[in-house]
């Protein structure tokens, strides 16, 4: 007899052992099905709670013997089994969490917060292929600080470093959601912008000049970096060129797509900077 009370109780623990978890995932989830579906699970869990409390109180009063086995084996395997399955659902959106955690680390840019090179190669090879394919516009855009290097000599590195968190702030305020901005390397900041042409690159080009231009600058007085209209009259103001460049059918790869638009922005910074050039 105490032996048929031990496992209930086991089976009792368990189940109760599954609620901490429950209520974990039950803070988790966002608001939904899934989460109804826990909310009702845990309510389960405490009616049956109080099932094994009644059966510890009546399994004296069970003469069969077979049917008390079959019931306190059943008890315990259920009470296990609930509390094996809200344990690994746990256990599974930690590890879940931890490959995003990851994922995301090894696919951005730890200080600006946007993709980095390794992705934009990745993504740049396929947008070209799936445009060449589908017969759709691309257009790939190569994005340069003004005089960046004046202004880690002159300000210091951690300014600079904060003209360039600033930046991509602006940049991702003005691009469209399906634009995807990666940094090339340094100052240099690349934006794949698939289905579009030519006139629309062009429009999108002079609004993040313009945006930056008016939004991005340094205070003289206490070397804050500004994002934002600044009316202060001690600024030194934030620059960038652009050069840009749309698929045609003679690119036989997305390298060319990079290249034609790495000289237009070359010929930007020769001709005056603060400006857009598309090599289209």
């Amino acid at each position: 007899m105490l032996f048929e009370y031990l496992l209930v109780a086991i089976g009792l623990i368990a189940l109760l052992s599954s609620v901490q978890p429950t209520l974990l995932m039950i803070q988790k989830l966002p608001k939904g099905s899934t989460l109804t579906l826990w909310k009702i699970l845990l309510g389960l869990i405490v009616f049956f709670v109080l099932g094994y409390i009644i059966v510890l109180f009546l399994l004296s009063s069970i003469s069969a013997s077979v049917l008390k086995n079959a019931l306190v084996y059943m008890l315990l395997g259920g009470g296990l089994f609930v509390w094996i399955i809200t344990r690994v659902s746990v256990d599974s959106i930690d590890i879940l969490e931890r490959l995003v955690i990851l994922e995301r680390q090894s696919t951005r840019d730890s200080l600006m917060g946007i993709y980095n090179r390794r992705y934009l190669d990745t993504r740049i090879g396929e947008e070209f292929s799936r445009a060449r394919r589908y017969k759709k516009d691309l257009t790939f855009m190569m994005l340069d600080v003004d005089h960046f290097k004046s202004v880690n000599d002159q300000f210091g590195h951690d300014v600079g470093d904060k003209v360039l968190i600033e930046l991509a702030n602006i940049l991702k305020s003005v691009v469209r959601d399906s634009d995807i901005i990666a940094r090339y390397g340094g100052e240099e900041i690349a934006i794949i912008c698939p289905h579009t042409e030519r006139k629309g690159a062009a429009i999108l080009a002079e609004r993040l000049c313009k945006a930056v231009n008016e939004q991005l600058s340094i205070s003289l007085s206490n070397l804050t970096v500004v994002n934002g209209i600044n009316k202060e009259n001690q600024v030194h103001n934030i620059t960038v060129s652009i050069g840009g460049c749309c698929l045609n059918d003679e690119f036989q790869d997305a390298f060319a797509l990079i290249k034609h638009a790495d000289k237009a922005l070359y010929r930007a910074k020769d001709s005056g900077r603060n400006r857009v050039v598309m090599a289209c």
